[in-house]
């Protein structure tokens, strides 16, 4: 047996299922290497069913465009007799004896003694393993779960922004100019009067009221009204009258008289029936019958209303919060540098910016209320004293009514209206309508320069 001359690496050497001795004419008597072996290590291509390799060009010259004209040096280095003795070792039948012993009381330490690891042995033997937390893991998946439609909410928000604004923007807005577009259907459905199943037609002395209110009003004959009876103690409308689907009046029952709150005829308050004999339901019933002046009065107020047209200012004031929100907002984290930051961080002042632009919309929204309803009470009042003294009346009924109804709910009527008869605001920052008594105070005022040119 002779040295090897052929390295594994030698970018000349054809693998092949042969021995890897190299040929020597010197050294071929008293070896086991046939002659032909020569033709198998020095063939340039594979023989097929004998070679099963080809040489492969080295990575460095494969990116040369041609490769057969390149001289590379073979390096080779023989392998000596320490790392390839002549004489092959004898088969192993068994186990040394020092092994053998060993091996078995090795076997018998771990039959007799259990060994159970813990998180902390393994932590000590392995210290790249990380202890894992089961319960963080599960918070961590379930939060993976709900991240993944967050994620794609939030890039489908981001890829459609502006469609989302105009699109909300517009839902707002025909929301809240729905009724007064279709009037007739909804208001009349919702305030309708059915005194005995059937809805109660509008009375002749009714609908001669509307049209004398609607003739002191001034209202041009193209704009189209229509009036009927209401169970409400205050009049309502809705609509427009300069459109086909024109405005709409409901006039309370209680305007006839002695028709609703006669004595054996029920009413029900806030879930509560009227006793029309306690002193409670007596002041009530008082404050329920209205002078002509003071229904004139009532009615003319919802006519000014109708005429100004601003219920669609008052529509327009959420889309207009809306996009100045997100105006502001875009603009906000754009100057900060929000966007390059972490989305956690972009999500707490995006609900910031909604709270702000939520408190925005309720405070333009009360002061928007606030001056057309002061407005509404000058404009009508300003129509003649006798509409002066009837809006004064008018006030004086409801704050009287409502003192009354205080009384007579009990706990619930001190958690509705104050002593001086206003309405106990349901939220702490916000005042949604003037107080009565303000209103009040602010039609005597006109009534008394009314009375008296000369010392207004």
């Amino acid at each position: 047996m002779h040295p090897l001359t052929y390295a594994e690496t030698l970018i000349d050497y054809h693998l092949c299922p042969h021995p890897k001795y190299k040929f020597i004419k010197e050294s071929h008597r008293g070896s086991s290497i046939p002659l032909t072996q020569k033709q198998f290590l020095h063939h340039t291509d594979i023989i097929p069913g004998i070679m099963h390799w080809k040489k492969f060009q080295p990575l460095a010259l494969s990116s040369l465009p041609e490769t057969s004209k390149i001289d590379t040096t073979q390096s080779c280095d023989s392998f000596n007799l320490a790392m390839l003795p002549k004489n092959v070792p004898a088969l192993l039948d068994a186990l040394p004896e020092e092994d053998r012993l060993e091996t078995a009381e090795r076997e018998l330490c771990e039959q007799n003694i259990e060994v159970m690891l813990t998180p902390e042995i393994i932590e000590a033997e392995f210290p790249m393993l990380d202890h894992k937390d089961t319960k963080k893991e599960k918070f961590t998946s379930v939060a993976t779960l709900m991240a993944g439609p967050l994620w794609r909410a939030a890039a489908f928000v981001q890829r459609h922004r502006a469609g989302l604004l105009v699109g909300s923007c517009a839902g707002l807005f025909g929301a809240q100019i729905s009724y007064h577009l279709f009037p007739d259907p909804v208001i009349r459905w919702l305030y309708q009067y059915w005194p005995q199943g059937q809805p109660a037609p509008l009375s002749p002395e009714l609908q001669s009221l509307f049209q004398e209110v609607l003739q002191d009003v001034g209202i041009p004959s193209g704009h189209s009204y229509e009036a009927f009876t209401s169970f409400t103690f205050q009049p309502v409308s809705a609509g427009f009258p300069r459109l086909p689907a024109g405005a709409i009046v409901g006039i309370p029952a209680t305007f006839l008289g002695g028709t609703l709150i006669d004595s054996d005829h029920p009413v029900v308050v806030h879930g509560q029936r009227v006793n029309w004999q306690s002193p409670a339901g007596t002041r009530l019933r008082d404050a329920l019958t209205l002078s002509r002046d003071a229904q004139k009065f009532a009615l003319a107020k919802e006519v000014v209303y109708l005429e100004s047209s601003t219920a669609a200012l008052q529509a327009l004031l959420a889309p207009a919060c809306l996009a100045g929100t997100w105006a502001l907002g875009v603009g906000a984290k754009h100057a900060l540098g929000l966007y390059g930051g972490p989305m956690n961080l972009r999500a707490a002042f995006n609900l910031a910016a909604a709270v702000a632009g939520f408190v925005a919309y309720a405070f333009s929204t009360d002061s928007l209320t606030h001056a057309l309803e002061a407005w509404l009470d000058r404009r009508t009042a300003a129509l003649s004293a006798a509409y002066a003294q009837g809006g004064v009346e008018f006030y004086e009924k409801i704050l009287s009514g409502n003192i009354a109804l205080r009384s007579l709910l009990g706990k619930r009527g001190e958690q509705l209206y104050t002593p001086s008869g206003n309405i106990v605001p349901r939220h702490w920052f916000r005042i949604k309508h003037l107080p009565y008594t303000t209103r009040r105070d602010s039609v005597l005022q006109m009534w008394r320069a009314t009375l008296n040119p000369g010392h207004s």
